[in-house]
């Protein structure tokens, strides 16, 4: 498959915004420039947590992304659970709730309980809370 100059030149001005989207992102929580530690990650998005105006200026879904890929890349599972409470949280902080006040992401994981219960043979009578 041959590319064109042009092409070539919108791909990489492309992956460019992109790059550049995320550093931007990075610099306004407050982590350091290029590669970052989780408990970096994990300190930065307590302040944003703590101070939910700050969250005006912020992209939240390229937040809510930079988290996602760094709970999937590395960390300790127990990093990686802190990481999935600050990401509900900055979530909730940022109004991108359910009318019941839950996330996208409390929502799959209460489903996938369910499922993990039904398949183990463990009734759940009467669950409250999500629906």
């Amino acid at each position: 498959m041959k590319i064109t100059k042009r092409r070539l030149k919108r791909l990489i001005k492309e992956e460019l915004q992109k790059v550049l989207k995320e550093q931007s992102v990075q610099q306004q929580i407050g982590l350091p420039h290029g590669k970052f530690t989780p408990a970096q990650l994990i300190d930065a998005l307590n302040n944003v947590v703590k101070n939910p105006e700050a969250l005006a200026n912020i992209n939240t879904r390229e937040l809510e992304a930079m988290i996602s890929n760094q709970i999937r890349k590395r960390g300790t599972p127990e990093e990686k659970e802190q990481l999935k409470s600050l990401r509900d949280d900055m979530l909730r902080a940022a109004g991108k709730t359910d009318r019941h006040g839950h996330t996208s992401y409390e929502r799959n994981r209460y489903r996938r309980g369910d499922w993990r219960k039904a398949a183990a043979g463990i009734e759940d009578p009467g669950s409250g809370g999500f629906g």
